[in-house]
């Protein structure tokens, strides 16, 4: 099933076989075709993959998408941003949904790893 393959997948970036991205992590749990909040201006988007979305017929990378639609007043010095920060599912910031799939994943491989002693 769909948690099966996530928690094989997450199993496989700890043991570093693939680098991820924290948007990517943060979107691993959302399907294609979802929708999420861009929270600056409450504007919904499409997920388009594990580390994007799709806005007005145009797929953008989180950080990006963010750099490119901040509002001018909401803009800091270095143009510079972390995309799951600006993005809710459901009311939940996608960083706070990274940071739990992580701790989550992190308390499940200690247990296997207790379990196999």
């Amino acid at each position: 099933n769909e948690e099966d393959l996530t928690q094989i997948f997450l199993q496989q970036v700890k043991k570093g076989k693939f680098k991820i991205t924290d948007e990517a992590v943060a979107l691993l749990r959302r399907k294609i075709g979802e929708m999420v909040t861009f929270t600056p201006t409450d504007v919904e988007v499409k997920v388009a993959s594990d580390d994007s979305v799709e806005y007005d017929g145009r797929i953008y990378k989180l950080s990006p998408f963010v750099g490119t639609f901040m509002p001018e007043e909401r803009r800091n010095a270095s143009n510079a941003y972390q995309g799951a920060k600006y993005f809710t599912y459901h009311g939940v910031v996608l960083d706070d949904l990274r940071r739990q799939a992580e701790q989550s994943h992190s308390c499940s491989a200690d247990t296997d790893e207790s379990a196999a002693e």
